[in-house]
């Protein structure tokens, strides 16, 4: 049985490459069961922080906590069960199929002999149809276009069943329709106590799904909490451009440097 989504918490991390510090003295606590977008300008350090919490990545320094279990005492396969990512992958190398791909979530719940069951084909099945793509089922991986590819890697996270899930940038191949049904499955998925962690560029999705957001500049946290302490003015500061609300939209207007000449 999955475990209820858990909290997840970072204290004094600092991730470096070569002699750059991409990430300096972050710390935060994530809720458990909640949907947390992570948000910045370019640069900011959204992708390093996502991958480092998740995982990936090793921090320079600090820690990490997935409940009550410091991250870097747990096994690969134990990290596997408790944990699904969505990243930026390309096409897959390999021209399996799409249920194929997706059936490769289920790998860290299979026995020593590594066998499907038809418990996992059901699950994999229903993963498609919840993006959309069981009509695609059989077709080559290699044969999709770069948005049925990245709600493919959504179906395999989804398929894999863990407390936690995290997405870097799920929608940026994905039209109106797509994006909408992601983040309202994505609410679904914490209403039933999962933990979701996703780093958006679109201000006003955001906003309108997330319960916690974090805003990063420079690599340093500059805020972290309610999605409803998010103000105008703090993301004018964060963007480095005048932001305001139009009906349910925030709008950016060019900030006053903006005009060059070409």
């Amino acid at each position: 049985m999955n475990r209820v989504g858990e909290t997840i918490r970072a204290e004094g991390l600092r991730v470096e490459v070569g002699n750059v510090t991409l990430l300096e003295d972050v710390s935060l606590e994530l809720p458990a069961g909640a949907l947390t977008v992570i948000m910045g300008p370019n640069g900011a350090g959204k992708t390093t922080l996502i991958r480092a919490i998740g995982g990936l990545d090793q921090p320079t320094t600090g820690q990490i906590r997935w409940g009550g279990s410091a991250l870097d005492e747990l096994e690969p396969l134990e990290r596997a069960r408790r944990v699904a990512h969505v990243g930026h992958e390309a096409s897959p190398p390999f021209p399996w199929t799409v249920l194929e791909l997706v059936l490769m979530g289920r790998a860290p719940h299979l026995g020593l002999r590594g066998l499907e069951r038809e418990e996992d084909r059901r699950l994999a099945l229903s993963a498609l149809e919840a993006v959309e793509l069981q009509a695609l089922a059989e077709r080559r991986v290699d044969s999709l276009s770069a948005g049925e590819t990245q709600r493919l890697m959504w179906a395999r996270a989804l398929c894999q069943q863990t407390p936690i899930l995290m997405l870097d940038e799920p929608i940026s191949h994905q039209d109106p329709r797509h994006a909408l049904r992601l983040m309202e499955r994505l609410r679904a998925h914490t209403s039933s106590g999962h933990t979701v962690v996703t780093v958006l560029h679109d201000v006003s999705l955001a906003l309108r799904y997330a319960d916690h957001v974090v805003l990063l500049c420079d690599g340093r946290v500059r805020s972290s909490g309610p999605s409803s302490e998010v103000t105008l003015e703090l993301l004018t500061e964060i963007y480095g451009a005048p932001c305001r609300r139009e009906g349910d939209h925030l709008v950016f207007d060019p900030p006053p440097d903006a005009e060059t000449t070409l």
